[in-house]
C-alpha cells in the first residue's frame, strides 16, 4: 500500500492448494482358467487395470496373494504364470502427493487334467505246490498327473480286497481270475 506522500508499506499471504483427492483404480473382471496342459500353473494374459487422478504423475503398483505371490511390483501384470489354486493381485494407484487407493481382482486357477494310470500286463501262472493259491509279485503300475496323484487299487473275482493306496507288490492269489483295479486320483479329484 502506498500513501499520497510516498510512503509504502507491504504485506504478503500464501495461497496453498493441497492435493487431497485420491486417485482413482479399477482392476479387470476376476479371471478363471483351467491349469495348461500337463502344468500344475496356467500362463494368463491379465486385462490392464485403469487408473486415474485429478492431477498428474500417478503410478500404479500391484502385489499378489495367495495361490501365487509376488511382492509390490510397479506397472501392469501383463501375462504371468499363475499356481493353482486362487491368486489375489491388489493394484495401489498412487499420486504426486502420496494420496492412494486399492482395488482387487482373483485369478483362480483349477486342475481339471485327470491323471494318467497304467496297469502292468496282464499275469498267467500256475497255482504253488501243493497249494490252490500263486504268490505272485505285480510290476508296479504307473501314473502321473500335472500336479500331484495318489495311486490305489481293489481286486475282484477270485480274491477279493477292498481299495487300497499304493501298489500291490508281491500278493497270493486264489486259483481263478482276479482283476486288480487301480485309480490314480489327484488333489482335485
Amino acid at each position: 500500500v502506498t500513501d499520497a506522500s510516498g510512503n509504502s508499506s507491504t504485506s504478503s499471504m500464501t495461497v496453498t492448494v493441497t492435493d487431497a483427492q485420491a486417485p482413482v483404480v479399477a482392476a479387470a473382471s476376476n479371471v478363471a482358467v483351467n491349469t495348461d496342459a500337463g502344468q500344475c500353473t496356467a500362463l494368463v494374459t491379465i486385462t490392464n487395470a485403469t487408473y486415474s487422478d485429478n492431477c498428474s504423475g500417478a503410478t500404479l503398483s500391484y502385489v499378489m496373494s495367495g495361490a501365487t505371490v509376488k511382492a509390490s511390483t510397479a506397472g501392469q501384470v501383463g501375462t504371468y504364470t499363475f499356481n493353482k489354486g486362487v491368486t489375489t493381485i491388489t493394484y495401489t494407484a498412487t499420486d504426486a502427493s502420496s494420496n492412494t487407493t486399492t482395488s482387487s481382482m482373483t485369478v483362480t486357477v483349477t486342475d481339471a487334467q485327470a491323471p494318467a494310470v497304467a496297469a502292468a500286463s496282464n499275469v498267467a501262472v500256475n497255482t504253488d505246490a501243493g497249494q490252490c493259491t500263486a504268490l505272485v509279485s505285480i510290476t508296479n503300475a504307473t501314473y502321473s498327473d500335472n500336479c500331484s496323484a495318489t495311486l490305489s487299487y481293489v481286486m475282484s473275482g477270485a480274491t477279493v480286497k477292498a481299495s487300497t493306496s499304493g501298489q500291490v507288490g508281491s500278493y497270493t492269489f486264489n486259483k481263478g481270475v482276479t482283476t486288480i483295479t487301480y485309480t490314480a486320483t489327484d488333489a482335485a479329484n
